[in-house]
């Protein structure tokens, strides 16, 4: 569905050459999802990505992964943050539930949502987040359902035939954090798709 040749050289044209053979795996994998959901038709069934919001997802992959378009622990582990305060388990573990993932999944009850949501225990385990298929599930499947939205707008709400919010679509992850920035790159992934998908 996606023609890799295309898809890599409208990539260069917009963002640059590609220097990491692991970058490179990163987003062939992120592709390979991709489809799984992806549809070009008229209809758009629930939980379908359509190109614009699948373009807007590979735009948040790249800036909440730094570039490395794969699940990663947030740098400095949340810090002193709040949310990074180890939670006691059991008088035999604790966890700390600062961001991983590609969406970089922060808080104890996030990851209790997401645990009941996906049918995975995230929170005695929440380093299975950083597994490709679970951290794709908890990013497309929350932002399509608005699970980190204050509002529960998904990304349909604001990336649609009807209205192309790219600056706000950026309240799927995080308010407006970086908005005009993710927003262009999702405009330049838009562009990539539009040119190297086909039906």
């Amino acid at each position: 569905m996606i023609d890799r040749p295309a898809f890599w050289r409208e990539y260069k044209a917009r963002f640059g050459r590609v220097r990491s053979s692991r970058v490179v795996a990163s987003v062939e994998t992120l592709l390979e999802l991709g489809e799984q959901r992806l549809t070009v038709a008229h209809i758009y069934p629930h939980g379908c990505l359509t190109l614009v919001t699948f373009a807007y997802i590979l735009a948040t992959v790249r800036h909440e992964t730094a570039g490395t378009y794969r699940p990663i622990r947030e740098y400095g582990r949340g810090g002193t943050r709040r949310y990074s305060k180890a939670c006691v388990l059991d008088a035999r573990s604790s966890a700390r539930y600062y961001g991983r993932g590609y969406v970089q999944l922060t808080w104890l009850a996030n990851y209790a949502a997401q645990s009941v949501k996906l049918g995975i225990d995230l929170v005695s385990n929440p380093d299975k987040v950083l597994e490709p298929s679970v951290a794709w599930r908890i990013l497309v499947d929350g932002m399509l359902a608005g699970d980190f939205n204050p509002k529960g707008h998904g990304l349909d709400y604001y990336l649609s035939r009807e209205r192309m919010d790219w600056f706000n679509a950026r309240r799927t992850v995080n308010l407006t954090d970086k908005a005009s920035e993710i927003g262009k790159a999702g405009r330049k992934f838009f562009e990539i798709l539009e040119v190297s998908t086909s039906a």
